[in-house]
């Protein structure tokens, strides 16, 4: 996988999967196997481990319309889905759930950069690429995140707040 910046990639993959997915009918105690896993390098989604990201789809619903100004813009509300991280170092683990999301995407230029906005719970991975620098996991139990995607997946954050979890300094 490219540097490009994580979140983006992993609500649009989600998203797609999220209306496909019998994630519905599994119990939380027998999840099954996950939807997808991605093992990140050290130093791309964690500083000193390869960090494997596992997840179980929830349910969600995409929606997508042009603006006035021919604008695309993407409403991405979903919630249930379950994350595993585990440090192939260490084969510590560490898991967290999302309560539910709202993500707004808009391309608001026309070489294709995209505003987005998350509120609620979200796993954000953010690259050393990115602006500015990582690597840091986090999830967002409540929270915004708001970042600016440019066409070459550089994420330049905006805005955060909220409670989250440093998934690597949990896994360290």
């Amino acid at each position: 996988m490219n540097q490009g910046h994580f979140a983006a990639w992993l609500l649009a993959a989600t998203a797609s999967l999220a209306m496909h997915s019998p994630a519905a009918a599994r119990s939380a105690a027998d999840p099954g196997p996950p939807d997808f896993s991605v093992e990140f390098p050290a130093g791309i989604a964690c500083s000193n481990f390869v960090l494997r990201l596992e997840v179980w789809e929830g349910q969600g619903r995409t929606k997508e319309l042009k603006d006035r100004n021919g604008k695309l813009r993407s409403l991405h509300i979903g919630h249930g889905g379950a994350f595993r991280y585990t440090n192939m170092l260490t084969n510590q683990q560490a898991s967290s759930q999302s309560q539910g999301t709202l993500q707004l995407t808009t391309t608001y230029e026309a070489d294709g950069s995209q505003k987005v906005s998350f509120l609620g719970s979200v796993l954000v991975i953010w690259f050393p690429t990115d602006i500015p620098a990582g690597p840091w996991t986090h999830f967002y139990d409540k929270g915004l995140v708001a970042y600016t995607l440019s066409p070459d997946g550089v994420g330049t954050l905006v805005r955060e707040q909220g409670v989250f979890t440093d998934i690597c300094a949990a896994l360290s």
